[in-house]
């Protein structure tokens, strides 16, 4: 275990180093807060120790610097001071700091110190552990279904077109082939999910290389096949009506053709599995000075049955069309990426953006 001390008393240092070399801990040292902050960033240590008062940079704003950087962030840091009342101890446990010791302090103090914040750093780092383990098989389980429902359909089909070839008359074709066809569209859906979301984390999908493609996109040219294609990727009420008639289809955005129209019909789709049984989707657009805003929402006809929720789906290709329309420029409430919610509200670019940082921002 590595153990980074900041403390620019000399004999302090070098004593509180030879104590912890003697328990087996390796030991770094640093003579004032700057160099422990250049030392802590370089090489990050297991727990830190620092002092408080100190030239170039205090011990306050070495927690403060460190609080920056997320792999920093959870490193155990003890504060050493000479002072002991309660608003300044208070002061650096707001800041982030794990615990105190007043000097003078002893050897059992400090080890013992040092045991109790990396034996609490160490089960809380379990913990995480423990969660993204099940949160990875979760996931897990939930693509390998949804890679296994469309592969189950097309492989049941093919064994009976193997089995009846030239027998089946003209309807049961007709019924292989639209299983076939729904079987095929769920994994296209998947696959080209996957394939932007491997682009976008590995880079090779960002917000530059989508202006180099981008171009002026007419609503009467994107809105049609971005529904056609919804219908397919929905789970629920694929054939639910859909009201657009308050779309402006002169109206002009910016983007790349075949990510931008896969992310909307995302969002088509996730409203169409959102509006329930009974219910149809309004879509309503507007031009707002440079930008075109969207609306989704759910309406049920007055002679109709209420709206019923659809169950709690996995929705792989929700959080990848969130991104997606977040490097377009376009803007969307930080809340949507984290789910389906109705209505939706996104906009997007009616010319050239400026790059975009990829973080959801306030509906306009």
């Amino acid at each position: 275990m590595k153990i980074l001390i900041i403390e620019d008393d000399a004999v302090i240092r070098e004593e509180v180093t030879d104590w912890l070399r003697f328990e087996g801990y390796e030991v770094l040292s640093a003579d004032n807060g700057r160099a422990g902050l250049r030392q802590a960033l370089a090489a990050p240590p297991d727990v830190i120790v620092s002092d408080i008062a100190m030239p170039e940079m205090d011990g306050y704003a070495v927690l403060t610097a460190l609080q920056q950087h997320p792999q920093m962030a959870a490193i155990p840091f003890i504060f050493l001071t000479a002072r002991a009342d309660k608003a300044f101890m208070r002061h650096g446990m707001a800041l982030g700091a794990d615990d105190y010791l007043t000097k003078p302090f002893t050897r059992a103090e400090l080890l013992s110190a040092i045991h109790a914040r990396v034996a609490r750093h160490t089960a809380l780092t379990a913990g995480v552990r423990q969660e993204i383990d099940a949160l990875k098989s979760h996931l897990a389980r939930r693509v390998s279904a949804a890679l296994n429902t469309p592969l189950a359909s097309l492989v049941f089909v093919r064994g009976i077109i193997e089995r009846q070839m030239g027998q089946a008359d003209e309807a049961q074709l007709a019924d292989l082939l639209a299983t076939l066809r729904a079987g095929t569209d769920q994994l296209e859906h998947l696959v080209r999910g996957m394939t932007y979301q491997t682009q976008i984390e590995s880079g090779e999908l960002s917000a530059a290389q989508l202006q180099s493609t981008a171009r002026p996109l007419p609503l009467w040219q994107l809105l049609p096949p971005v529904i056609d294609q919804a219908r397919r990727y929905a789970r629920h009420h694929p054939d639910a009506p859909i009201d657009r008639r308050d779309c402006p289809m002169e109206a002009v955005v910016w983007g790349s053709l075949e990510p931008l129209k896969y992310a909307l019909a995302e969002m088509v789709a996730g409203a169409l599995d959102a509006a329930g049984t009974g219910a149809g989707l309004v879509l309503r657009c507007r031009v707002a000075g440079a930008q075109v805003q969207f609306y989704l929402g759910a309406v049920t006809a007055p002679d109709g049955p209420p709206a019923t929720p659809p169950p709690d789906d996995f929705v792989p290709g929700w959080q990848t069309a969130c991104r997606l329309l977040l490097l377009h420029g376009g803007r969307l409430p930080a809340a949507l990426a984290r789910g389906i919610t109705l209505p939706i509200h996104l906009a997007l670019p009616a010319q050239r953006p400026s790059l975009p940082v990829e973080t959801g921002e306030k509906q306009p």
